[in-house]
């Protein structure tokens, strides 16, 4: 992943371009099945169609849940975890992708059941990509009903009974935006399990979101500087516990520091998830998020399971342009988020599941062998920092019970 500066630059910080030219980065088939819960937050590169004009510099980011389920019952985009059989079973069916669009009025994001669907557009393989598929993958799409319940801005309101002005809305404003990512954008994303319990809080918030709009008490006004598609994904994240939330619509000084960015977000959860110094107990009591995670339910957002997938646009392509720019705002020089993430896309500890899994038993065994002599009985005073310590301690131990397990079920699958 070679990179070249894009020439903007804020408050000492520049925004690089990442120019992409390397294999797909994909989970073998067992992911799924190890892991019937997980959030994903993927990045996707600048949008540039053959027949509209092109997309933000920034590019884009979209939610991937695999376990959640669309509720069919409200009259407007809303979630609910998928039935446990449903989630046990995996595949495309049992997960759905959720993405923000600045044409949307009275929701803040939409959602596209079937992760073909949202990813790929249902193109097979080296099936080209042509302005009739691309008609047809609209067509499943609205027969899908990604699109009821969804008012948009006037501006955005083709003229009544003007289908082809209807039709070009769709394919220019959500046709590789909003489902179909991969008609028209390379797609980044990290990816997180988590326990059943805990994805809920996910599709709380989200549904909480769209409810606040659709009850038509205030409208959905998207801002790439106060309120974008990475400030909804951020956030969603936050009422998991992953990390603290990122404020909205504040004043314009407050809210410079509170710029969210796609390619961003996608490696702090790559980092959050996987970098993070899992072994530095002082380092997570610090951190008020994983402090409160830890005392309230004993969890910790680092943890095995937690992977980097890429893949590129489709190909063979006559309806976008295939070349990859994708932003990341960093430090100049010394590139902190660029590095990281190319060091984790090129070792198979962060790519593949079995490599990540025995990564993390080391790594969880050598927590372990170096717990102090009271880590158990020093919380029974009830000192807040020895309560959280025995939970960390505790926490370690019911992971590396959980890799184990998951070793030996991929290995009876293999």
């Amino acid at each position: 992943m070679g990179l070249f500066i894009a020439g903007l630059a804020a408050a000492g910080c520049t925004v690089r371009t990442a120019d992409v030219d390397r294999p797909d980065v994909l989970p073998r088939g067992e992911y799924e099945q190890v892991y019937p819960y997980f959030a994903s937050i993927c990045a996707v590169s600048r949008i540039r169609a053959n027949f509209a004009a092109a997309g933000g510099v920034p590019g884009h980011a979209v939610m991937y849940l695999q376990g959640v389920c669309k509720d069919e019952s409200a009259s407007y985009p809303r979630l609910k975890l998928c039935p446990p059989e449903v989630a046990a079973a995996g595949g495309p069916e049992a997960g759905l992708g959720i993405s923000v669009n600045k044409t949307f009025k009275n929701v803040n994001w939409m959602a596209v059941p079937d992760a073909r669907l949202f990813f790929s557009g249902n193109l097979k393989p080296g099936e080209r990509l042509d302005e009739a598929r691309g008609l047809r993958t609209l067509e499943e799409a609205y027969q899908a009903g990604i699109w009821g319940g969804i008012k948009v801005h006037d501006e955005y309101k083709p003229a009544e009974g003007d289908r082809d002005a209807a039709v070009y809305l769709l394919a220019s404003e959500s046709l590789g935006t909003d489902v179909a990512l991969l008609f028209g954008r390379h797609v980044f994303c990290a990816t997180l399990p988590m326990e059943r319990e805990r994805l809920d809080r996910v599709v709380g918030f989200l549904n909480d979101l769209n409810d606040e709009y659709a009850s038509g008490e205030a409208d959905y006004n998207w801002s790439g500087y106060a309120d974008n598609c990475s400030h909804t994904l951020h956030n969603a994240l936050a009422a998991a516990g992953v990390w603290g939330e990122t404020p909205v619509q504040i004043n314009k000084f407050r809210q410079f520091f509170n710029l969210s960015i796609p390619a961003n977000e996608m490696i702090n959860l790559a980092r959050r998830a996987n970098t993070y110094p899992l072994e530095d107990f002082e380092a997570i009591y610090a951190d008020a998020q994983l402090r409160e995670a830890l005392l309230e339910n004993g969890w910790l957002p680092t943890r095995h399971g937690a992977l980097v997938l890429y893949k590129s646009i489709h190909k063979p392509n006559d309806l976008y342009n295939t070349e990859a720019e994708i932003l990341i705002h960093e430090v100049p020089l010394l590139r902190p988020l660029s590095r990281n993430i190319q060091v984790m896309y090129a070792d198979s500890t962060f790519t593949e599941i079995d490599d990540n899994l025995r990564f993390y038993k080391q790594r969880y065994e050598a927590i372990l062998a170096k717990r102090p002599d009271d880590w158990e009985s020093a919380a029974e005073s009830g000192a807040k920092y020895a309560v959280a310590r025995k939970r960390y301690y505790e926490a370690i131990a019911e992971q590396l019970e959980d890799v184990n397990a998951k070793l030996a079920e991929l290995a009876t699958s293999s």
